[in-house]
Parts: structure tokens; C-alpha cells; sequence
């Protein structure tokens, strides 16, 4: 069981590298151009893409995390005997699905937050 532990905390780290690198490598020439331009106010382009790298990089650590210290515990040893590779994979399964839903709140979250700090055009 200890080499399922190991995997399993190997699938979490390619999950989150994946979150990770999503949130750099998604951008094609089009909407790189887009935010560059240059905006009388923020631009909103550009707070879109930052709350998206933000949520995307939050994930990815946190897989990462759990996948090192799931690598960490078979390193010493501890293993998964009451648990099936199945249950396993299938629990990390889910957490992939999880943290695709939580992301797009994420996002709605630190936008809503950013948006908040903007002051009204009067006070400009």
C-alpha cells in the first residue's frame, strides 16, 4: 500500500501543477492584447485574469501540499491498508471536481472583493 500512497500523492502534485500552469499558460495572443491596452480606469480584463491566476494558484498549492505530505507519510511508512486504490484515486477523484467548482467562487469572491476597493467616479 505504501507505493499506492505514494501515487496517490504523486496524482495530487500533478493536479495542482496543472491548476498551477493553467492559470499562466490558458492566455492566447488575443486576450494578452486585450489586457495590455491601456484603460482610463482599471481595467477589467486585467482584474479577471488576476482573480482567475489567484484561485488557480490557491488549488494548485493546496493539491501540491496534500500530495507532499501524502508522499511524506509513505516515506515513513504509514499506509492506506483499510483503503482500496480505488478509494483512493477516487477520493482524489473528487477532490479535482471540488476544487473546479470551488474555484469559479473563488473567483467571483476576489473580484467582488477588488471591485469594492475601486472608489466611485466621483471621488476620482
Amino acid at each position: 500500500m505504501e507505493s499506492s500512497l505514494t501515487a496517490a500523492g504523486l496524482l495530487a502534485d500533478i493536479v495542482g501543477v496543472a491548476f498551477i500552469g493553467f492559470a499562466f499558460l490558458r492566455r492566447d495572443a488575443r486576450t494578452l492584447l486585450e489586457q495590455a491596452q491601456i484603460k482610463w480606469d482599471y481595467s477589467p480584463e486585467v482584474l479577471s485574469a488576476l482573480c482567475e491566476q489567484k484561485a488557480d494558484n490557491i488549488i494548485g498549492i493546496g493539491f501540491l501540499f496534500v500530495g507532499f505530505v501524502l508522499q511524506l507519510l509513505a516515506a515513513f511508512g504509514w499506509d492506506l491498508a483499510g483503503f482500496s486504490d480505488t478509494v483512493i484515486f477516487a477520493a482524489i477523484l473528487f477532490a479535482f471536481i471540488a476544487a473546479i467548482v470551488v474555484r469559479g467562487k473563488l473567483i467571483q469572491r476576489y473580484e467582488t472583493q477588488a471591485k469594492s476597493l475601486v472608489s466611485p467616479p466621483s471621488q476620482r
